[in-house]
């Protein structure tokens, strides 16, 4: 779990993230993935040759957010991220409203060697006075 934490004096939920940067300062509370404003449930592995749930992102934030995730250039060799069935490639935006989800799959390539290995991805959201990145996110390949 990567974390981070930002001390002052006005105090925001629970957030998951390695970086984040606000207009005041602030005091966050850091917890796991699953239990945050900007809550990311990642799958704990997808299948080669077939399209899985890569991760589903909540928005708990006060806001609406504008949400980027991407595959690392080292793993975007792997498979290409889907949404609602379609290809989108290495990359996706999207704008997420507050107290809704989105899920996000991808399309693991068809090649056996490389199970046991794993596919990297950042999740970014940005919404007034509020920027949270949740870098170097992963989920094993297995066939």
């Amino acid at each position: 779990m990567s974390i981070a934490a930002l001390v002052g004096a006005t105090v925001l939920p629970a957030a998951s993230f390695t970086t984040a940067e606000v207009d005041r300062e602030a005091t966050v509370s850091v917890v796991d993935d699953s239990n945050a404003i900007h809550n990311l449930a990642v799958a704990s592995s997808v299948t080669i040759g077939q399209t899985s749930r890569l991760v589903t992102v909540t928005n708990d934030l006060e806001t609406d957010v504008s949400v980027e995730i991407a595959l690392r250039a080292d793993s975007s060799d792997k498979g290409a991220l889907v949404v609602d069935g379609t290809s989108v490639g290495d990359s996706y935006t999207f704008s997420l409203p507050m107290g809704t989800s989105r899920d996000i799959d991808i399309d693991v390539v068809s090649d056996s060697t490389l199970d046991g290995e794993r596919v990297y991805f950042s999740v970014n959201a940005t919404g007034t006075g509020l920027t949270v990145t949740a870098p170097d996110r992963n989920v094993s390949l297995t066939t």
